[in-house]
């Protein structure tokens, strides 16, 4: 098992970006590759035991710590802001990123993974750039809980955003944000909803790149890439030979306790006709599947799917 090579490049802003390449064993021949979007308040390094797994399968694997987390976010001094080019900022990033993927790895296919707030960025990269990709993985997403919601969600962030300033820390829209997420599922941490399994939950709190507090404009950047993501004219966007697997637990807030991920489902089912979209949901798993109790049931059935996808 070997660790990642670590590089960056230059984004707009003059912002350097780092990511992170998992490669195949030396006498095992590459039959694709999965770049990974990682989710809010985290960063690319806590998928190396899914990457290590990809690996051993054929699978190169790339990741980037988004604008405002991880070895990005913090080098630039800037944990929890994306810039003054939201949210826009990181689509461009990560066509960058597919962009070096695809001048290095000229022939193998490339599948996109995105994971909770990666899976929103997911959707807004297929929808403005959908024929790059081989298929995409949807974990842990949301489409907002309701047209409702997701709206007065954006109105309020802006609104904080213009009292406060777009850099400033907002405890307001944390609180509304995830206020209600651990509901039901004990008081041990304010995390219990990411996973059943306590160590995952103790080292998430133990590592100073997770659980960190948001500015006003991360929140406001987020719910327009959300608001985007759920315009049907938008949706229609995304390419239909487009293969697609969404996974998400049972008990995941997030994902409106699989209410969300059924409407997601059907969105791109019916708006963006996609021939061969497909869904699990797992009993009792909360956010992170591949940090979950069961993860090893998911891992393979994501392999599964990759291997299908490339037959």
């Amino acid at each position: 098992m070997r660790g990642p090579e670590e590089q960056s490049f230059k984004g707009s802003e003059d912002a350097n970006i780092y990511y992170y390449r998992w490669n195949t064993s030396d006498n095992l021949k590459a039959r694709g590759v999965v770049l990974i979007l990682h989710g809010m308040a985290e960063h690319a390094l806590r998928y190396d035991d899914f990457a290590n797994f990809l690996n051993e399968h054929g699978f190169i694997v790339y990741a980037d710590d988004h604008r405002g987390h991880g070895k990005t976010g913090k080098t630039a001094g800037k944990l929890g802001y994306f810039g003054d080019g939201g949210w826009d900022l990181l689509v461009e990033d990560t066509k960058t990123l597919v962009g070096i993927i695809k001048s290095s790895h000229k022939d193998l296919p490339v599948i996109l993974f995105g994971h909770s707030m990666g899976s929103i960025l997911a959707k807004t990269c297929i929808h403005e750039y959908g024929d790059e990709f081989d298929g995409v993985i949807l974990s842990g997403s949301t489409n907002g809980v309701g047209i409702v919601t997701r709206k007065l969600g954006l109105f309020l962030s802006q609104i904080v955003s213009l009292l406060t300033g777009r850099e400033k820390v907002s405890k307001l829209m944390e609180s509304v944000s995830f206020g209600s997420y651990n509901k039901g599922l004990g008081n041990l941490s304010p995390f219990e909803w990411l996973s059943r399994d306590r160590k995952v939950i103790q080292d998430y709190m133990d590592d100073e790149l997770c659980g960190f507090t948001c500015t006003a404009g991360f929140y406001r950047d987020m719910l327009d890439g959300i608001n985007r993501n759920a315009k049907a004219k938008n949706i229609s966007k995304t390419p239909k030979n487009l293969p697609m697997f969404i996974i998400s637990g049972t008990m995941d807030p997030v994902g409106n306790f699989t209410k969300d991920i059924r409407e997601i489902y059907n969105l791109y089912k019916n708006i963006a006709n996609l021939e061969n979209i497909k869904c699990k949901l797992y009993d009792g798993a909360r956010h992170e599947l591949l940090n979950e109790l069961n993860k090893d049931e998911v891992y393979n059935d994501i392999l599964k799917w990759l291997n299908q996808v490339l037959a």
